[in-house]
């Protein structure tokens, strides 16, 4: 069967061990992709691995104040970013540079992920290569 460059690219591992694959379709604010960037950042610093990030920020939500604002005043402030993302879509590809500590640190690894299912707001999955 053929696989569509775009989909292949978006909703399988091809940098990383290990990852997280959102299951349904929707909007991530900032904050949930800074809190878990914070996570792997820290994991990762001491365990000698490498993040890749696998979504950009796509919508920028302005506001207004809400009791000085006529009409004709224009947008207002951006307020907050959000990032657009597909189901199926991985968000993160983790991969360690020692390939004698895999084992050791899939544990951890696991919890990692585990941590950052919590901080998402969509339903998410942890995919596991075996390269």
């Amino acid at each position: 069967p053929s696989i569509n460059s775009t989909e292949y690219k978006s909703t399988l591992l091809c940098r990383g061990r290990f990852g997280l694959k959102v299951l349904q379709k929707g909007w991530l604010s900032l904050d949930q992709f800074d809190a878990c960037k914070h996570f792997f950042r820290r994991f990762l610093k001491k365990k000698q691995g490498t993040l890749w990030y696998r979504l950009f920020t796509e919508r920028y939500l302005t506001k207004k104040s809400l009791g000085n604002a006529r009409m004709g005043k224009g947008k207002g402030a951006l307020d907050t970013l959000m990032l657009y993302v597909k189901k199926g879509q991985i968000l993160f590809e983790i991969r360690i540079k020692d390939l004698t500590q895999i084992e050791m640190l899939a544990f951890a690894i696991k919890v990692l992920l585990k941590q950052c299912q919590n901080k998402v707001s969509l339903p998410t999955k942890i995919l596991i290569s075996k390269k």
